[in-house]
């Protein structure tokens, strides 16, 4: 073992997300004494479960993609893989009062608002996608990247109103290899046979998942502490070398602390205070900014009657107030998951700092339905609502723009006191598979 952690000794998780969870769960396998510290009432961070009254989901939206090996692979050591349902699902792209099914490529050719030479161009930029690597990217923005590759007209007719809807006041700053590794993921949702878009997720939701991964850490040993906030990280040296971490928290309104021989943050790095205080060559995550990170308020309805058929709406209409639309229940299963009633989510991706994470669930919610819903379904009947709900999230996945991005591996174990968070996963879109193989590059890396 390579690792400058003692064998056997204790570390410290900060942040019981799938991040932290997987941490934990590859330490712990290895024989490392591990505690975790939670400050919300439960795991999972944005794969934590909802109670809509009817039944339990995922409070966000997630999928699973065919070729989610690493993610695929973890489940199957939980025992979880024969829980997986597939199903061929599609998606729509909204824009002037209709949906356009986008499910193959069949679809795109048929797409009326190009021209056949800018569908041409548009086809000849998508194929090369698949063999394009995001890190060729770095130094460019992804609105440079797609005006130069698929001019100006494919780009405010197609490309524009989708980043506008993603990434919102960022949208014309994040890098090309940001939006690059997000397209590939699409990709690989496509069967190569038929080309019909197929996903999966595990009967019961996440729910399911979480409860199989806490038990398998404490049936190993780990400490899973709810509802404690740690508050500081010290570096206790020997002879001037950093060799343990003392870790403060709060618990039941007291304040307490507990040495290790390792500390790992995995939370959002503005969470983090006093970074620079521990160790400042630890935590340089390259060009992203530290604040720039995309949040997320989003509609949770329950319907009597499914709203379309399709899983995923992108909406490329100005003045639709939403990033998309997903009606889960075109995935999963409503008969054994939500009791026959249609599930959909109705997101809005915004800056961290934005001022709509104040706004009131009540304002939030006639807002999402009138400048949103509304302008997708104009005769959407509110008496249709079973159950809603408004979530926010001001710190869901950190943005890098265009310029030199970080080294493209895993962070080397440099310090007692080290952030290990999505801030390092510099080209990909933060989906549950990117988040696990980084784990396990970062584990085989420091550990083997």
């Amino acid at each position: 073992m390579n690792s400058a952690i003692p064998e056997k000794g204790k570390v410290g998780i900060v942040g019981a997300g799938m991040l932290g969870l997987t941490l934990a769960y590859r330490l712990a396998k290895l024989g490392f004494k591990v505690d975790i510290y939670e400050a919300a009432g439960s795991v999972g961070g944005l794969c934590r479960s909802y109670d809509c009254g009817a039944f339990i989901w995922d409070e966000f939206y997630h999928c699973i993609m065919p070729q989610d090996s690493y993610l695929i692979r973890l489940l199957d050591e939980l025992g979880l893989r024969s829980e997986i349902e597939w199903k061929n699902t599609r998606t729509a792209y909204f824009r002037r009062g209709i949906f356009y099914s986008m499910s193959n490529a069949l679809d795109y050719l048929r797409f009326p608002l190009l021209s056949f030479a800018n569908k041409l161009r548009l086809a000849v930029f998508v194929f090369s996608l698949r063999r394009t690597k995001p890190k060729e990217l770095q130094k460019g923005t992804a609105k440079e990247w797609i005006l130069e590759k698929c001019g100006k007209d494919n780009y405010e007719l197609f490309w524009q109103p989708m980043l506008v809807a993603k990434f919102g006041p960022y949208n014309d700053k994040i890098s090309a290899s940001l939006l690059c590794a997000t397209i590939q993921r699409g990709f690989r949702a496509r069967s190569k046979l038929t080309h019909k878009e197929q996903l999966g997720y595990v009967r019961g939701g996440y729910k399911v998942i979480l409860s199989r991964l806490s038990k398998s850490l404490t049936d190993m040993g780990a400490t899973i502490r709810l509802l404690t906030k740690a508050v500081g990280m010290d570096v206790l040296s020997d002879g001037g070398n950093p060799k343990k971490c003392r870790l403060s928290y709060t618990e039941g309104g007291q304040l307490a602390s507990k040495v290790y021989d390792q500390v790992f943050f995995t939370g959002p790095t503005p969470g983090f205070k006093g970074t620079e205080d521990i160790n400042p060559g630890t935590f340089d995550t390259g060009n992203s900014d530290r604040n720039a990170y995309l949040g997320a308020i989003c509609l949770r309805l329950v319907l009597r009657e499914p709203l379309t058929d399709y899983y995923l709406v992108n909406i490329g209409e100005d003045g639709v107030k939403l990033t998309g639309l997903v009606e889960m229940t075109n995935l999963i299963n409503p008969q054994v998951e939500t009791r026959g009633l249609s599930l959909v989510f109705l997101p809005r991706y915004l800056a961290s700092n934005d001022r709509q994470f104040e706004a009131f669930d009540d304002e939030l919610t006639r807002d999402l339905i009138q400048n949103g819903l509304r302008r997708l379904f104009p005769k959407f009947d509110e008496k249709t609502i079973v159950h809603s709900s408004i979530h926010r999230e001001r710190q869901i996945q950190p943005l890098f723009f265009g310029g030199a991005l970080p080294e493209d591996r895993p962070p080397v174990l440099k310090s007692p006191a080290q952030i290990l968070n999505t801030s390092l996963i510099t080209a990909g879109n933060l989906f549950n598979d990117i988040v696990v193989e980084f784990v396990d590059s970062f584990v085989q890396r420091n550990f083997s």
